[in-house]
């Protein structure tokens, strides 16, 4: 049992003190970065939300150089914002940089285990997908084979809108007031289901208010016969040109 109990113990330390070791010697030429502190680093990177992400960026750049080291859990990013250290990358060593990381499992799912174009890895099966993508669904007689059903769906499309657009906005008589079509109705909410010549004590909580003597529900929350509330909007209803009642 002691001597169990001393091999976790050094496997513990060993791993708490490789990243320490890492962290006040390197080892590898890095691009710079922010100092890591193993574990407390990453839960603080956990915090912070992707509109977080471009202003620490810029900010590392601008007092560590064009290229940066980020260091969260086990992944290493860099982060490039030289366009001649992009050039010297993508197209002088486009091959080195070409590949692809490994797909989280979920993504792997997705992706037919990374089998599509976007998420392959780079070589052999990559090529295909994107020679099959330029000669077959991207190339200059195929685009012109289906431009009649493109402009016909486009079509449609304008002359939805337009129909749209000419009829859902128009000046309307609202009561005995004038709604013009450029103006904006806001409904209160809170105030109608305050509204005391409605509820008896708006402000109390009765639920008991909802159900009726035989226990079901007698309060209509679709607002299709009348408004008391809105707690989930309203059903919509129109006449149409035949005389029915359309929701």
């Amino acid at each position: 049992m002691d001597i169990w109990f001393m091999l976790l113990i050094s496997i513990s330390i060993a791993a708490l003190l490789k990243p320490l070791i890492n962290l006040l010697i390197p080892t590898n030429k890095l691009p710079p970065g922010p100092r890591r502190i193993p574990i407390i680093s990453d839960l603080l990177w956990l915090r912070r939300t992707p509109a977080d992400s471009e202003p620490i960026l810029r900010s590392l750049h601008a007092n560590l150089g064009p290229i940066i080291t980020l260091r969260i859990w086990s992944r290493t990013s860099i982060f490039v914002a030289d366009r001649y250290l992009a050039h010297k990358a993508l197209v002088q060593n486009g091959a080195v940089f070409a590949d692809r990381p490994p797909c989280l499992t979920t993504r792997k799912i997705l992706t037919c285990n990374q089998g599509n174009i976007n998420s392959a890895s780079y070589g052999p099966n990559w090529r295909l997908f994107r020679r099959n993508l330029t000669s077959e669904i991207l190339n200059p007689s195929r685009v012109r084979a289906y431009s009649h059903a493109r402009k016909w769906v486009l079509q449609i499309l304008i002359d939805r809108l337009v129909s749209d657009s000419k009829s859902v906005i128009e000046d309307v008589m609202l009561d005995k007031y004038l709604i013009p079509k450029n103006g904006t109705v806001n409904f209160m909410l809170a105030e109608m289901g305050w509204d005391p010549k409605v509820w008896e004590d708006p402000m109390g909580f009765k639920p008991e208010r909802f159900i009726g003597s035989d226990g079901e529900v007698v309060f209509d929350i679709t607002g299709s016969k009348e408004i008391k509330m809105m707690p989930f909007g309203v059903v919509a209803s129109s006449m149409d040109e035949g005389g029915e009642d359309q929701a």
